[in-house]
């Protein structure tokens, strides 16, 4: 996983703790490197997919990116390094920014409620500052937008 920076970020610490938390649900231990924080650009992305291959034992079939801007970026680097995205590198990313249903391959990413977010949160805002009333935790549902850079893993030989 390639994820933002954490620190002062609840998005991406969160991100993070459900991808990690997922693995472990299903016994999977990830190989030491194989997370890393970067900063929310491509360059971010293009780092981290760099660093993930450098610092993992094994090359990972599959990348998921806290965003769509890391996912790009790394989608850009393994382009540049002439892995063949979906066959040799699956790649997920998060927000389904309206570019990613525009580039070659197209990204599969996860689409969230963003503009219903927004307005929940700034009317539980409101909420909070007009009456006192501390906002509580709200979850809302996201989607897996299945594109072009997602494909089962090749067989190893």
């Amino acid at each position: 996983m390639i994820s933002g920076i954490a620190q002062h970020n609840d998005r991406a610490r969160l991100r993070t703790e459900g991808f990690v938390g997922t693995l472990r649900a299903l016994r999977i231990k990830p190989d030491a490197g194989a997370l890393c924080e970067q900063p929310y650009s491509f360059a971010g992305g293009r780092a981290g997919l760099r660093h993930i291959l450098q610092a993992s034992p094994s090359r990972p079939t599959a990348i998921f990116c806290g965003n769509d801007v890391l996912a790009l970026g790394c989608l850009f680097e393994a382009t540049a390094l002439g892995i063949q995205v979906p066959d040799q590198l699956s790649i997920v990313g998060c927000d389904d920014l309206p570019i990613s249903a525009e580039i070659t391959p197209a990204l599969t990413t996860i689409a969230l409620e963003s503009a219903r977010l927004g307005r929940m949160a700034a009317q539980a805002l409101l909420s909070w500052l007009q009456d006192g009333v501390e906002p509580g935790r709200t979850e809302l549902p996201v989607t897996l937008v299945e594109r072009q850079t997602t494909a089962p893993p090749a067989v190893r030989a």
